[in-house]
């Protein structure tokens, strides 16, 4: 593979997004999509009308109960239902797509894309950096067209998975580039993704636990270019007792290249 298409790995795995996230643009609003729109139209009496409070679909100012009543919530409801997520980033995205673009879901969905592309192409830089170029350029094309992104792309309520993400492959990002580059603002940058992360959605819990398998930094040694063999070389002479090593006992089993004998003599 030549080796321009694999430096450009982040470019191709976009390309390759943006083409495969197209029909999204067709779907228009969807289930929750629906309620939330009407929430930021102040349009459902009892719902809060704050942009941060989308994901609050059973409001202390409107409970269950009365839900069930209104035939908002089915019968059968446990009257007891509390649903309230606290994602206030992805709350003020969905209010700025109702104040930019009014019902224009398209619009809405091309919002949701860019996202898309932020977390593909993050992704894809993270891959160049540590893996080799085919691997790289494979795996961000794999990840590019892979399944799980289709409800979050097409559903803008499920936004908040995009977003988190996005901020999260930032985050990890941001991490690396301080502790193997020595890159300074990724120390604060790391931490501060990290957070905005968490308010986008709770899914980006998992991005507290990313940056501790990368260890210490390194300076000398540049170890995403070391190959397999080299580090598989490396744990033999670890492990693998020399020949030549006098502190082992002739006749001392197969670490010995003299003939064995049960009573340990040669």
């Amino acid at each position: 593979m030549r080796p321009r298409l694999t430096r450009s790995a982040w470019a191709w795995a976009a390309l390759v997004t943006a083409l495969v996230s197209v029909p999204t643009l067709w779907v228009g609003f969807v289930g929750d999509d629906l309620l939330q729109r009407l929430m930021l139209e102040h349009r459902l009496p009892g719902f809060g009308h704050g942009f941060w409070r989308s994901y609050e679909f059973t409001p202390q100012s409107l409970p269950t109960p009365e839900q069930v009543t209104r035939g908002s919530l089915p019968w059968f409801t446990d009257p007891e239902l509390q649903i309230r997520f606290f994602r206030p980033l992805t709350s003020a995205s969905l209010a700025m797509d109702a104040w930019c673009f009014g019902r224009n879901a398209a619009l809405a969905h091309a919002h949701s894309i860019a996202w898309l592309l932020v977390l593909i192409t993050l992704s894809a830089r993270l891959y160049k950096r540590w893996f080799e170029p085919v691997p790289a350029l494979l795996s961000a094309l794999v990840f590019a067209v892979a399944g799980a992104h289709g409800i979050p792309t097409a559903w803008l309520a499920s936004r908040h998975t995009l977003i988190a993400a996005a901020l999260t492959v930032g985050s990890l990002w941001a991490w690396a580039k301080y502790r193997e580059d020595q890159w300074r603002p990724g120390r604060y940058l790391a931490p501060c993704l990290v957070i905005a992360s968490l308010l986008a959605s709770e899914s980006a819990l998992s991005s507290v636990v990313f940056p501790t398998p990368l260890g210490p930094a390194t300076t000398a040694i540049d170890r995403r270019r070391a190959s397999a063999a080299h580090r598989l070389a490396a744990l033999q002479r670890s492990i693998v007792p020399s020949r030549n090593n006098s502190s082992i006992p002739r006749g001392a089993g197969a670490c010995h290249p003299g003939p064995h004998h049960e009573n340990g003599s040669v």
